[in-house]
C-alpha cells in the first residue's frame, strides 16, 4: 500500500513560520524563469533546481510551483513561485546568488536587521560569488599559464583576506 504523508495543515505551518521567523528566520517567494528549444527540458530543469535548492544549507522549507511552460517563437519559458523559509538573511542571499531569481519578495520580517559580523559575512559572499564568476570567466580566455597566475593570485588573496578578518576578530575581543 502506498502511504503519503499529509500535508501540514496551513494554520501550523504559518505558526511554525512565525516562531521560526522569531528566532531570525526569514520568509520569502523567490520567482525564476527558465527558457529553452524543448517543453520537457524547461520544465524538467525547474524541478531539478527546487529539488537542489530544498536540499541548500540554511533551507529549512522549500515548496515550488511551476508553470506549464508556453511556446513563443520555437522557444520555451516556464515561470517558477517558490516559497522558502531560510535560517538566516545570509542564507537567503546565498541562494539568492546560485540560483538567480528574477525577483525577491521578503515576506516576514517587516524589517531585516543585521549585526556588523552578519552584513560583513554577507559582503564577503558576495564578494566571493563575483570571484567565482571571474574565475570561470577569466579560465576561459586566457591560457594555461596566465590562468595559473590568476589562481595564484586568488589564493593569496584569500589568505590575505584570512589574516584581516583575524586581526580584526583579535581587536574587536580587546574593546
Amino acid at each position: 500500500m502506498d502511504e503519503k504523508k499529509p500535508e501540514m495543515d496551513e494554520r501550523k505551518l504559518r505558526d511554525m513560520f512565525r516562531q521560526a521567523v522569531e528566532r531570525g528566520a526569514i520568509e520569502s517567494v523567490l520567482h525564476f524563469d527558465a527558457h529553452g528549444t524543448k517543453k520537457d527540458a524547461v520544465e524538467n530543469a525547474m524541478i531539478d533546481m527546487i529539488s537542489r535548492m530544498n536540499r541548500e544549507l540554511g533551507v529549512l522549507y522549500c515548496k515550488g510551483e511551476i508553470d506549464q511552460a508556453i511556446e513563443n517563437n520555437d522557444l520555451y519559458s516556464c515561470a517558477a513561485e517558490v516559497s522558502i523559509l531560510t535560517t538566516n538573511y545570509n542564507a537567503l542571499v546565498n541562494i539568492a546568488i546560485k540560483y538567480a531569481p528574477i525577483a525577491v519578495e521578503i515576506r516576514a520580517p517587516a524589517q531585516v536587521k543585521l549585526t556588523a559580523e552578519e552584513a560583513q559575512i554577507n559582503i564577503l559572499d558576495i564578494a566571493q560569488a563575483s570571484q567565482d564568476f571571474a574565475k570561470v570567466f577569466f579560465e576561459k580566455i586566457m591560457n594555461t599559464e596566465d590562468f595559473a597566475k590568476f589562481n595564484q593570485q586568488m589564493e593569496n588573496r584569500a589568505k590575505l583576506g584570512e589574516v584581516l578578518r583575524n586581526k580584526s576578530a583579535a581587536e574587536k575581543k580587546k574593546d
